[in-house]
């Protein structure tokens, strides 16, 4: 490097800017040292109760002396079901309109399993049409008629039609509704009122919609 002399100074040229400084004169970075926490102790998690679940004998076989108990549980449990108030309005059209379904349709085909005062399901066996009667049609247009309103029986044709065209063609087992009361639910009751007849369509090889 070229010293430049000036009287008694001597003088450096400035360093140029892009050139990088030598590690002699780049500034030493110091780092804390890391201190190591101790590892947590493992949890250890309680194991869980089991739920109670009923067991069969405490479900009943719904029939015609038990058709209105079956859908007026029915009914209450799917009271603030969203897509139920969709189609019919509000609650009152749909409690009515289950409790229709299974005086009708459902509990006649003798597959529908309830809990007394805590939940029921709607059955069809293979093979059963899901067509309901013109009693039926008259009572369900009236109820939604004066409660609701008439769009909201061309909403309620909507679902139904549109249930119908995902149904399976095959022969099969269709569960319509499985409703549990607010009171009873959280205790695996709705997995043991469909188990039965699950576990018959597995043993016939039939498939479940």
């Amino acid at each position: 490097m070229r010293a430049y002399t000036t009287g008694d100074f001597s003088l450096r040229p400035p360093p140029n800017p892009r050139t990088p400084f030598s590690k002699a004169h780049q500034p030493k970075r110091l780092y804390p040292r890391r201190l190591q926490s101790p590892a947590p102790p493992p949890r250890t998690s309680r194991p869980r109760p089991p739920m109670p679940t009923p067991s069969l004998p405490d479900f009943q076989l719904a029939d015609s002396s038990t058709a209105d108990q079956i859908g007026d549980i029915i009914g209450h449990a799917f009271a603030e079901d969203p897509v139920s108030l969709w189609a019919c309005g509000n609650a009152k059209v749909v409690h009515r309109g289950l409790l229709e379904l299974g005086r009708e349709l459902y509990v006649r085909h003798g597959m529908s399993w309830f809990a007394p005062d805590a939940g029921g399901t709607f059955w069809l066996p293979p093979g059963a049409s899901k067509e309901t009667g013109l009693r039926f049609t008259a009572i369900m247009a009236q109820v939604i008629l004066r409660h609701a309103g008439p769009r909201y029986a061309v909403r309620a044709l909507q679902m139904d039609s549109c249930f119908q065209k995902n149904r399976p063609k095959t022969a099969h087992y269709y569960l319509f509704a499985v409703g549990v009361l607010p009171a009873a639910r959280g205790q695996g009751l709705g997995k043991a009122l469909i188990s039965h007849t699950l576990r018959e369509a597995d043993e016939r090889g039939f498939p479940t919609y």
